[in-house]
């Protein structure tokens, strides 16, 4: 990295990513993972796994923001929990060896004989274990630094009718005790890199709250 011009373009990037993070209740790791890499003159891998702690605090400011807005549901948020530290820890184990796109398929059919099975059911059972198999997808993705909340959202919202704010609230929520487990894997790699993050992470956590504040409308 290049000096001052490096190290702006860092905080710039960790601007942008904060406000997608605080916006969108998550995919700012889609941001900070190319520039750790093109700027940060990361290696891929580390890249990857530098960027899930990169995004902690970001997301910790966020999800502060959309409790006090009143988005949080218990049941939603144990089954993805559940769901999102099982796989974080199995994708962390698996960065490197197997592609997102793979990782999606796979649940993307898991999910649509769950989403089916629920839909003839219409049991309370059935819901929770939708919840955490949509966790277990998100975490897997997440864990390799991949974009999790960029599959679990989309799922929460069309295949269980969980409102917008909510699913983006608890996205937030259990990527927290996700990325503790998933930096102990990566960290025990020797994938994590702190030198120059803190350009990105100070901007990016503060973007990230403002944007939470900005799309509840309640600044």
């Amino acid at each position: 990295m290049k000096g001052t011009k490096g190290k702006l373009s860092l905080g710039a990037a960790g601007c942008a990513a904060g406000a997608v993070n605080g916006i969108f209740g998550g995919g700012g790791g889609m941001i900070v993972v190319p520039l750790l890499t093109s700027v940060g003159q990361k290696p891929p891998l580390v890249a990857h796994a530098t960027a899930i702690l990169v995004i902690l605090p970001v997301s910790l400011a966020s999800a502060i923001v959309y409790l006090v807005g009143g988005w949080f549901d218990a049941e939603l948020f144990i089954a993805v929990s559940i769901g999102v530290v099982l796989g974080g820890a199995a994708g962390a184990k698996l960065l490197g060896s197997i592609t997102p796109a793979a990782a999606t398929v796979a649940f993307a059919a898991v999910m649509f004989a769950a989403g089916l099975r629920m839909m003839f059911l219409d049991e309370v059972d059935m819901r929770f274990l939708v919840y955490l198999l949509a966790g277990l997808a998100g975490g897997i993705l997440g864990g390799m630094g991949m974009g999790g909340g960029t599959v679990l959202i989309p799922i929460l919202t069309m295949f269980c009718g969980v409102p917008q704010h909510l699913a983006q609230s608890v996205n937030l929520l259990s990527f927290l005790p996700m990325a503790a487990v998933s930096l102990r894997v990566h960290a025990g790699n020797g994938l994590l890199d702190t030198k120059n993050i803190l350009w990105m992470i100070v901007p990016a956590t503060l973007l990230s709250a403002l944007g939470g504040i900005l799309v509840q409308g309640v600044a």
